[in-house]
């Protein structure tokens, strides 16, 4: 039982790093919800998957989501490329994690969606501030 709660806590500690701006979590939420709706999989399960994808695309990157808006270029096509890198991680830790195999053919689709909702709702914003 304490490996578990151990687990717990650094899984508390890594979620504490996820360093995301106001429009960015509204994002995470409207991708959240696409996904969750095309996988059949609960929001609670796909939230976690998104999370744990933001979290590795940011230590790939050496910075947080948040600070790119201001260090990175934030063209929409950026946006659109770093977007589909972050999709990219999610796909991959959902094909790993995922128990119910059979949902593994909704993914495409799936990403597709949220590409597209991203692209027309959120790649032309303007610059956020954290």
């Amino acid at each position: 039982m304490k490996q578990t709660k151990l687990d717990l806590v650094e899984l508390e500690n890594k979620l504490r790093k996820l360093n995301l701006t106001e429009v960015q979590k509204q994002q995470l939420k409207d991708i959240g919800d696409i996904l969750a709706r095309k996988l059949e999989l609960s929001y609670l399960t796909v939230r976690g998957f998104n999370n744990f994808a933001v979290l590795e695309w940011q230590k790939n990157i050496s910075m947080t989501v948040a600070e790119t808006e201001s260090k990175l270029d934030t063209s929409p096509e950026e946006r659109i490329k770093m977007f589909k890198e972050v999709m990219g991680i999610f796909s991959k830790k959902i094909e790993k994690y995922l128990v119910r195999k059979d949902k593994l053919h909704l993914l495409p689709k799936a990403i597709e969606a949220a590409i597209e909702l991203y692209t027309n709702n959120y790649a032309n914003r303007p610059p956020d501030v954290a």
